[in-house]
């Protein structure tokens, strides 16, 4: 056998090695999450049951969807808390309001119920408060009845 058949028999070889890994990527991989689902099921935690098999099967896919979990970002409770009581720069609330309703995210949405309900509170509060010193405030002093002496 000469040497520019040697050549083309290895070239054949690496063509049909290179084809079989593609096949066999493909076939693996296939099944494997797509990455913008990630981010979106990070966030809302509503991954499926066959997301969830596969996460418990798939090494790349648990690997990608720790490294998701550790750069999504989240606000801290105090812009979620200053949020809700209108005390945030602009930007930074057009920021939080996208995280909490356009993303979904299930964590601050739970930060976010629990904040709304001591803002409800505290209003609620503030109020009962407001009148009882509106109350003291402009109650006509009334006479003591003079005693006898």
């Amino acid at each position: 056998m000469d040497e520019a058949r040697v050549i083309r028999l290895l070239r054949a070889v690496a063509s049909l090695d290179a084809e079989e890994g593609r096949r066999r990527w493909v076939e693996k991989r296939g099944r494997c999450i797509p990455l913008a689902r990630f981010r979106t099921a990070v966030l809302r935690g509503d991954w499926t049951p066959e997301e969830r098999r596969h996460l418990g099967d798939c090494r790349r896919c648990r690997r990608l969807e720790s490294k998701v979990r550790a750069h999504v970002g989240h606000p801290n409770l105090k812009a979620i808390w200053d949020f809700l009581r209108r005390r945030l720069a602009i930007d930074v609330a057009l920021d939080v309001r996208d995280h909490l309703w356009r993303d979904q995210c299930r964590r601050c949405g739970w930060a976010k119920a629990v904040l709304e309900r001591l803002t409800v509170e505290e209003t609620l509060w503030t109020r009962a408060a407001f009148k009882m010193v509106m109350a003291k405030m402009t109650a006509v002093p009334t006479r003591q009845p003079s005693r006898p002496g």
